[in-house]
């Protein structure tokens, strides 16, 4: 027993029995006692997530478990939040502020379907947005830095030496690659992804139906040959129109939540009080109320 009682976790266990008494004393003084109902839609609510979870209804004893645990839950939260526990928990805040989130979407989900009218000017607005990117067809041939001592330069007199050569004898002089020579109908941003970023910008001002070059990419310098391109262009409206809805809808539900956060957010004083220079607090300010 004496042992026990020398225990750092015994006296720890103490100490906080005493807070939580003396608490209770001091909170409670003057008044009523806390009500907790569990109705059925309460019951309702254990239960689904119970069905959800084991795909069935819960047993007897499962169900005075669930609500046992529901009322033990709630007695703790509110005593927790007597004893101010959740202040500065960064684990409580980031829940709360996600519920407070989820409502905003709630509200923003209502946003009804656009008509055709309010589409097309939407189109309109964002036509860059839709804008079909360059797509290109064309041989190439690739000439690989660690083959050369100043690949462009090979590049150049491969060119000038064969610029009227068949296609298979320009594939000839190339370096041998697993990378295919044909590239048919490819999207600007699907070159980049497989030949390097920007190689299809370098493509844009090249002529067509001859070698030209060199155009260097992410496997060394290329030689290419364009049999065609397609410049950008807007795609038919009746083509994209259920993108449209999505795109509308969407920045429809941004648009609300917004509001809604500007609407709460001028109910607050806000005050930085930190050891920024004043022209980015004044910054940083601006976007919290924007």
């Amino acid at each position: 027993m004496t042992k026990l009682i020398k225990e750092p976790l015994v006296h720890f266990l103490l100490i906080g029995l005493v807070i939580f008494l003396v608490y209770g004393l001091t909170a409670r003084t003057g008044d009523s006692r806390d009500e907790i109902i569990i109705s059925d839609s309460d019951l309702d609510h254990m239960v689904g997530l119970f069905r959800l979870q084991w795909q069935r209804n819960p047993t007897e004893e499962e169900l005075i478990a669930l609500v046992s645990k529901s009322i033990r839950q709630e007695i703790l939260y509110r005593e927790a939040l007597k004893m101010n526990l959740d202040h500065n928990d960064e684990v409580v805040k980031r829940r709360l502020a996600q519920k407070m989130d989820f409502l905003s979407n709630d509200v923003s989900a209502l946003v009804n379907d656009p008509n055709d009218e309010e589409l097309r000017r939407y189109f309109e607005k964002h036509a860059d947005k839709y804008m079909e990117a360059f797509r290109f067809s064309f041989h190439q041939i690739v000439f690989r830095p660690e083959n050369y001592e100043d690949p462009v330069q090979k590049a150049e007199k491969v060119l000038d030496s064969l610029e009227n050569a068949s296609v298979e004898e320009m594939i000839a002089a190339g370096d041998v690659l697993s990378l295919r020579n044909y590239f048919e109908n490819v999207e600007a941003t699907r070159l980049d992804i497989d030949l390097g970023s920007g190689f299809s910008r370098q493509l844009e001002p090249l002529p067509l139906n001859k070698w030209t070059g060199p155009v260097k990419g992410g496997y060394g310098v290329h030689l290419v040959y364009i049999t065609e391109r397609n410049d950008p262009a807007l795609p038919e409206f009746g083509q994209i129109r259920d993108l449209l809805v999505r795109d509308y809808v969407y920045d429809k539900e941004q648009e609300s939540k917004d509001i809604i956060y500007e609407q709460l957010s001028k109910e607050y004083d806000i005050e930085l009080q930190v050891s920024l220079e004043p022209a980015l607090s004044a910054r940083i300010l601006d976007k919290v109320r924007s």
